[in-house]
């Protein structure tokens, strides 16, 4: 007497390697596919952030630029020596303009 053992067909070895060979195959295309896509993205987020940042930095050497031209003209000197260091010309009278006290001084200062 044989007896003929019957393997249910979800068990059957061609289809476990034929399924082991699609999971295998899934693995490595998330590997190589999606991972790097991720990494892309966040690349590609930080390179927009780095633009934004060297378009600032660009605008502010611009303005610095800017900044040391008119500092080496006689007209923004002379500004700045009046307005920033009360400096004044021989022969030119400074006057300065005090501003009125606070209003509880006014009212105690009027009894």
């Amino acid at each position: 007497m044989t007896r003929t053992i019957v393997v249910p067909a979800i068990l059957h070895p061609r289809r476990l390697a034929w399924t082991a060979l699609v999971l295998i195959t899934l693995v490595v295309a998330v590997m190589f596919v999606i991972v790097p896509a991720r990494s892309w993205l966040e690349l590609r987020s930080e390179v927009q952030s780095r633009r934004v940042e060297i378009e600032t930095l660009e605008a502010d050497t611009a303005r610095l630029e800017k900044r040391i031209l008119d500092l080496q003209t006689d007209a923004e000197i002379e500004r700045i020596a009046r307005s920033e260091y009360n400096l004044v010309y021989p022969n030119e009278e400074a006057y300065a303009v005090l501003p009125p006290p606070p209003a509880e001084e006014r009212s105690t200062s009027a009894e």
